[in-house]
């Protein structure tokens, strides 16, 4: 009868747990950036920018030498995929140029985080 209980109890909370997604998914909103990662480097990995603001977002995905991989423009609530080949060792970031943000960093195996805006001195 405990073990009984016990599946009916503690299996459910098994099945909660934070997003996991194969892809990097980048959400713009008007004063935060939400980055959601891969847990591994697959083949297949890529990024995904979605813009969930009211302004066009030009940005760019560069290397820690600020080696330019791509440029793009997404328009107010668009998004936009790009297939992206790295290793672990690689170190990227999402580079707002228009509206002004600061960079985004692509962690691999991370989970959620957030970019708050920075405060104007």
């Amino acid at each position: 009868m405990k073990l009984f209980i016990f599946f009916i109890l503690y299996i459910p909370l098994l099945c909660l747990g934070s997003e996991q997604v194969d892809s990097f998914i980048i959400r713009f909103h008007p004063h935060k950036v939400i980055v959601l990662s891969p847990r591994h480097i697959n083949a297949n990995l890529s990024v995904i920018v979605e813009n969930k603001t009211l302004s066009k977002i030009f940005a760019q995905i560069i290397t820690k030498e600020e080696k330019i991989i791509y440029s793009f423009t997404i328009r107010p609530n668009g998004n936009i995929s790009m297939p992206l080949k790295i290793s672990k060792s690689d170190e990227i970031f999402l580079m707002p140029l228009s509206p002004a943000f600061q960079a985004v960093p692509l962690k691999i195996g991370s989970r959620p985080y957030e970019i708050p805006q920075r405060e104007r001195e």
